[in-house]
């Protein structure tokens, strides 16, 4: 399978989606906060996780069903290393937060430890809630690893996935929204990673590509920024997920510079939280801030947040990540158990 850099460049796009997300997240504290400079445009920005998914899925099926088990230990080590690092360096920016706001001594410590419950540890969001997409990836694979073992088509595979993420909108189910499938979790995870398995395995045609795709986004963001229907909302994002896959596959594209820069996308959605965390912090100390034109914050936060998580990434990789990588390689050899890192 050759390069695609169409997905490369799609890659690096929805990681910018997401920090602009988590920026203007300040916005409803404000007076600028309506229709047109906040809500119509967040369902363009919600494609952003879906694709990082379907993304996954789709280079899984380049690896041999006996590398994919390396793959999900390579996840697993890497929510215990962003975890850890979010408890080293968000957590103090967020106490001082809560110390600006009252918080002392034993109550601002257990402020952030009586909280952490079952679910937490289980969806690898102790330290920060956007490394729910980790754990989510890393369950979905350890499900597409099991069906695959046991001879289950792409397709079946991908009608499994996609029955689950219906049924987890609606009773019994849809309680766990809340907690052990928090944005969806890991169902939500494996429909898009078996979206993106089928595609790879699959050519799927249809006329007018491109048009339907135009078409579904308007519709997309005309009833999504409108509805209060979750499971309306999430089909409307998998039906858009689903089409930019499959003309990302048809249209491999050229290289660029935009695709160059596909590998700090990873970096720039595990790391951007730590800035916006220092931006609210500081929106903490200076009210005022918040009576500023967007124009003159939005914009210069986020950049500021994918420069600072491109320059800091490399330092986590080599300080926290790759020690951890070493000493789990270590255990693995250790306990005699293949698929070392």
């Amino acid at each position: 399978m050759e390069r695609n850099y169409s997905i490369d460049k799609l890659k690096i796009l929805a990681s910018f989606a997401v920090v602009f997300m988590h920026v203007v997240n300040y916005l409803p504290t404000t007076t600028f906060a309506n229709y047109w400079t906040y809500d119509w445009y967040f369902p363009i920005l919600d494609l952003a996780v879906p694709l990082f998914f379907v993304f996954a899925g789709y280079f899984l099926k380049r690896k041999n069903i006996f590398q994919i088990p390396q793959y999900t230990n390579k996840i697993f080590v890497m929510i215990i290393a962003y975890n850890l690092v979010y408890l080293l360096i968000k957590w103090p920016i967020d106490m001082m937060s809560s110390y600006i706001n009252g918080l002392r001594g034993w109550a601002l410590v257990s402020h952030y430890f009586q909280p952490i419950t079952w679910w937490m540890v289980l969806t690898g969001i102790v330290g920060s809630e956007h490394l729910w997409y980790l754990s989510g990836l890393f369950y979905a694979s350890w499900i597409l690893i099991f069906l695959l073992n046991r001879k289950f088509t792409p397709l079946t595979i991908f009608l499994l996935g996609f029955a689950a993420f219906i049924l987890m909108f609606l009773p019994p189910f849809n309680f766990l929204l809340g907690n052990l499938l928090l944005y969806g979790g890991f169902v939500k995870g494996f429909f898009y990673v078996s979206m993106g398995y089928l595609i790879a395995t699959y050519t799927i045609r249809y006329p007018h590509k491109v048009l339907l795709l135009l078409l579904s986004l308007v519709v997309l963001v005309v009833i999504g920024s409108n509805t209060s229907s979750l499971i309306l909302y999430e089909s409307l994002l998998a039906v858009v997920v689903f089409q930019i896959l499959i003309i990302a596959k048809e249209f491999p594209g050229q290289p660029s510079w935009l695709s160059r820069f596909s590998h700090y996308s990873l970096g720039i959605y595990l790391l951007h939280i730590i800035f916006t965390g220092i931006f609210n912090t500081v929106r903490g100390f200076f009210p005022g801030v918040n009576a500023l034109n967007p124009l003159f914050i939005v914009l210069p936060m986020v950049m500021i947040c994918i420069i600072g998580s491109i320059l800091l990434y490399p330092l986590t990789e080599k300080y926290i990540h790759r020690p951890l990588i070493h000493l789990f390689n270590r255990i693995l050899t250790k306990l005699n158990i293949p698929h070392q890192i």
